[in-house]
């Protein structure tokens, strides 16, 4: 539907010397760099379009909006490449434009913001009710954290306790032999687990930083335990006995932290356990009146 946005946009040399004056202004040149604020802009403004979309409008009524989302999709590539070359478009001006034109606020004169975004300034630290109205809109991520939301509140606040399946009994274990688990492995995961979760508690506890230095500081000793552990070579068997430890009681506690640290690295063990554990999908035949069941319902195929 949509065509693919070209930079275009060429590169303007300067001649720099090897002194301490070009380098502390190429130092500062590269260091206000505005791509986490272009990728939040382009975000707002794709919400703006499939809400639009959702309820009725046509591409000529979006289209200047998905414009500006070009501006911005050739902005982010402009601030990657500012390492490399300096160009005469002023990023922060455009970017500011594009904020102006779209700015949305109610009533009470608050910024509106999708509604998902509730969750991410939560975590940042950069949640502000008071002059922001985090609204729903019809687009995918809205949708997504309605039901992430829906099982926050029924693990909760349901009246009555919902099991939900644990992960590890979607792994594949026919095979899991435990005399090939390193203990000391696991051992070693879920000690620094805890250690990083002390660490949380101290800083958040310190009231000598302020949210953004907490969450920093935090994210910081998070991160280098991911990459330290993203890097160890895991055998299956070790892997599932890792999964099946977090499941006990005393450790679940450490659950979305293990779970966060899996996800948060490209670790092939962790994902070949999954992987491994995947069954052959079947293909679907059609009857003889060419309809098809899936779930239960029945559809009519259509050859094109």
């Amino acid at each position: 539907m949509f065509k693919v946005a070209v930079c275009n946009v060429s590169g303007t040399k300067k001649q720099r010397k090897w002194t301490h004056e070009d380098i502390a202004d190429l130092d500062i040149k590269t260091s206000k760099n505005l791509i986490g604020d272009i990728i939040n802009c382009s975000q707002e403004l794709n919400t703006l379009i499939w809400h639009k979309l959702a309820k009725g409008s046509t591409y000529e009524d979006i289209e200047d909006i998905y414009l500006d989302v070009c501006k911005l999709s050739i902005l982010s590539n402009l601030e990657i490449d500012k390492a490399k070359k300096e160009f005469v478009i002023d990023s922060w001006k455009e970017l500011d434009l594009i904020r102006r034109k779209y700015k949305q606020v109610n009533d009470d004169d608050k910024t509106i913001k999708p509604n998902f975004f509730a969750h991410i300034s939560r975590q940042k630290g950069f949640y502000n009710p008071e002059k922001k109205e985090y609204k729903k809109f019809k687009t995918s991520m809205d949708y997504l954290q309605a039901c992430v939301n829906k099982f926050n509140n029924l693990r909760t606040y349901a009246s009555e306790k919902t099991e939900f399946l644990p992960f590890s009994s979607v792994v594949e274990q026919k095979k899991f032999n435990y005399d090939k688990v390193y203990d000391k492995v696991v051992y070693e995961i879920l000690s620094g687990v805890e250690n990083i979760n002390n660490c949380r508690l101290a800083i958040y506890q310190n009231n000598n930083l302020t949210s953004d230095e907490k969450y920093q500081q935090f994210s910081e000793i998070r991160q280098d335990f991911i990459n330290n552990v993203g890097q160890w070579d895991f055998n299956q068997d070790t892997m599932i006995a890792l999964l099946k430890s977090i499941e006990k009681e005393e450790n679940k506690k450490y659950y979305s932290l293990i779970f966060y640290t899996l996800f948060g690295y490209p670790n092939t063990s962790f994902y070949n356990v999954i992987k491994n554990s995947s069954e052959e999908i079947t293909s679907i035949q059609p009857d003889e009146d060419g309809n098809i069941t899936i779930y239960g319902r029945r559809f009519k195929e259509y050859l094109t």
